[in-house]
Parts: structure tokens; C-alpha cells; sequence
């Protein structure tokens, strides 16, 4: 099979798509080979990396065979994915990332939260650019984004948690992603509130199942684990600095932003529809 990708892959409705069908017309693949064409692409959002890699995870876990074609030797995207680590796995080595912009690559088993946190102090935190926070708003962000990795273990029934962030020093934004391809968040809902699954949700008032999983307190998990704050204390911080939430799960694309004026809120529908979720945040700097 051979899937290529358009001139641009961004974060943004178009760009979640093109993953999006990726990941449903490799769903099925078994000792295939998937061939990725890059050859018309000249820019790929570095941190959509966690949601590539969680589709390309399914189709080496299918016993198939993933190709590159990236049409020249000195391709920038082959390059931009070679500075972040993601191509490593793939035998196609790595390039130092002489401007300190790279949060690298990263696969995670579910199970591994310790694993993550030292990930995010070493790779997110130590940015020196990262916006100012006291100790008390530190430790709530840490807090809120290891409750944001271990949903899945939790939640959507998955092995692995992906994740990926960019510096773009020009746009004075830090972009961090986190993927999974265990079950959606409308998944977890509907079974979740059952018979009033139709009587909280609705679309057309924009009250979707991922408006239910970002409001304080609400959450799908059952026993003693407490939740529900993860994703909410998140959006409350990046409201307050002019941050940005995107959130895509199953064919939903639910965005927030607080980094234009007036603020926005956008909910569309992809075309296809992606297993798990991938939760894309945008932290504004501080000092650039």
C-alpha cells in the first residue's frame, strides 16, 4: 500500500485528516508493506510526529514492512524527522539538533508514567523559553499532563503513549503532543453515560463528547483513581497565556484558542476517522 502525504501537514483540521486516513486505510494491512510518500510534501508539523509514529506502531505490531520515500537526499522532511529521533527506529539515523528547538520523539509503554515524567522534566520543563509558572502552577501542569499519559492505560485500554513536541522560536510558540490509538473519547463516553449519552450530547450546540471529557471533574474512570482534572486544568492554563488546545479523537477536531483575538472555539468532523486520541497543546513563550 502506498499513501502519500499533501504539499503541507499541519496542525490543523487538513493535517489531522491526513493521519486520520492513514490510519484507517492501514488499519487492516497484514504482512504488507506500507510505503510512505513525502516526494509533494514540503513542510510536516515536527510534534505530529506522536501521531504518525502510533499509527506506524499498529502497522509493525501487523507484521507489515514501512518504506520512506522522501525524493531527495537532502529532503527537509526527512531531515526535520531525523532531528527529533523519529526516523531512528527505522534505521535511518539522526541529526543533532544544533538550535535546542527539538523535544524529541518518544515511544512510552502505558505502564510507565515515571518513564514520561522524567521525559517531561528533562525535554518540556528545562526549555528556557517555557512560560513563566510559580511552583504551584508547575507542579499542577506536570500533574495534569502525567493524568493526560496514563488515560489510556486507564481509559482506552491501549499498550503505548506517544510523545512529540516542537520550539518555533519565530512564532514564539512551543507545540507538545501526546497520541494514542486506544479508544476514543466518544468510546468512553457513550459507555460511560449510557441511557443519557443523547441527552448530553449534542453536536450542534458543540456540546461533543471531548466538550464532556474537558470539563472540570468529569471523567470515565471508574474505582477509586481519582480524575477528570487533567485536561481542564490544562485549557484553564493555556486560556490564561494565550495558549492553544486541539484535541482529535475518533473523527472529531475539537480546538480552542486563546492565542488570536477574540478567542475561538472550533469543533469539526474529519473525513475519517482515527482510533485513540491525540491531544496537541500550544504554550506561548515568555521570552523570545
Amino acid at each position: 500500500m502506498e499513501f502519500q502525504f499533501e504539499k503541507e501537514v499541519r496542525s490543523d483540521k487538513e493535517g489531522l485528516d491526513q493521519l486520520a486516513k492513514l490510519e484507517e486505510k492501514s488499519r487492516e494491512l497484514r504482512s504488507e508493506t506500507l510505503k510512505l510518500d513525502f516526494t509533494q510534501t514540503n513542510f510536516f508539523d515536527a510534534h505530529l510526529c506522536s501521531g504518525l509514529g502510533a499509527v506506524l506502531t499498529q502497522v509493525d505490531k501487523n507484521s507489515n514492512k514501512i518504506q520512506f520515500e522522501f525524493g531527495t537526499e537532502e529532503s527537509k522532511i526527512e531531515n526535520t524527522l531525523k532531528r527529533n529521533a523519529f526516523m531512528y527506529p527505522f534505521g535511518r539515523g539522526f541529526l543533532p539538533d544544533r538550535y535546542g528547538t527539538t523535544i524529541k520523539y518518544k515511544k512510552f509503554k502505558a505502564d510507565k508514567p515515571l518513564e514520561f515524567k522524567e521525559y517531561l522534566t528533562k525535554h518540556l520543563f528545562n526549555l528556557k523559553d517555557m512560560p513563566e509558572m510559580t511552583e504551584g502552577s508547575k507542579k499542577q501542569i506536570f500533574k495534569s499532563l502525567i493524568e493526560v499519559f496514563n488515560n489510556p492505560s486507564l481509559h482506552a485500554g491501549c499498550d503505548h503513549v506517544f510523545a512529540c513536541g516542537q520550539y518555533y522560536p519565530n512564532e514564539k510558540h512551543i507545540d507538545f503532543c501526546i497520541a494514542n490509538l486506544g479508544r476514543t473519547i466518544h468510546e468512553n463516553v457513550k459507555d460511560y453515560l449510557g441511557s443519557d449519552f443523547s441527552k448530553i450530547i449534542d453536536i450542534k450546540s458543540l456540546n461533543t463528547p471531548i466538550w464532556w471529557a474537558i470539563q472540570e471533574g468529569n471523567t470515565t474512570r471508574r474505582g477509586l483513581h481519582p480524575g477528570g482534572f487533567g485536561l481542564s486544568v490544562l485549557k484553564k492554563f493555556l486560556g490564561k497565556t494565550g495558549g492553544r488546545l486541539q484535541i482529535c479523537s475518533k473523527n472529531e477536531f475539537w480546538q480552542e484558542y486563546w492565542d488570536i483575538e477574540p478567542s475561538a472555539k472550533r469543533v469539526s468532523h474529519l473525513s475519517s476517522s482515527i482510533k485513540g486520541t491525540i491531544v496537541i497543546l500550544r504554550f506561548q513563550v515568555t521570552n523570545s
